[in-house]
């Protein structure tokens, strides 16, 4: 069976990280979506979901993705993450709903994304230089920070 999303989906995010956002994508070789979904991979790789109310609401700061999202590999590994917490019991039929992506996918990779960037503003807080606004603009090791903080969770994994 095969599982395709003919919809746009609309990912927000918290406004207090808008600036972060910004300054990682200015800072790295990744693009806004790549950063949102290494940001929800974090929170998914600790189990930690935050709900937020600061809401980015203006179309130009929100992440949409296309029909072609499914094919995403990135987006791929959430929805695969996803499927195996207890909340979504792999149930891949819920894939194919569109009323269950716009709804309780989205606000819970978006309660991923906000888990996860607390995760990192608290691991490279001096860092990075976090005032609770925004982080530096002058740091030039945000890529290897982040590649780091994953290596070193996958290898502090045990089998």
């Amino acid at each position: 069976m095969r599982y395709e999303l003919n919809t746009n989906v609309i990912f927000r995010r918290n406004n207090t990280h808008e600036k972060v956002y910004k300054i990682l994508k200015n800072k790295t070789t990744m693009s806004d979506f790549e950063i949102f979904s290494y940001i929800v991979l974090v929170g998914l790789s600790f189990d930690k979901m935050e709900s937020f109310t600061n809401i980015n609401v203006d179309a130009n700061k929100t992440l949409q993705t296309r029909g072609h999202v499914i094919k995403n590999r990135t987006l791929l590994g959430i929805y695969a993450s996803l499927l195996e917490k207890d909340e979504f019991k792999y149930n891949i039929e819920k894939l194919a709903n569109e009323d269950f992506i716009k709804g309780e996918f989205v606000k819970t990779v978006e309660e991923y994304a906000e888990g996860g960037m607390q995760l990192l503003l608290e691991e490279f807080k001096d860092a990075w230089r976090w005032d609770g606004d925004s982080i530096s603009e002058e740091y030039d090791d945000y890529d290897v920070d982040l590649l780091r903080f994953i290596y070193d969770r996958v290898n502090s994994v045990e089998f």
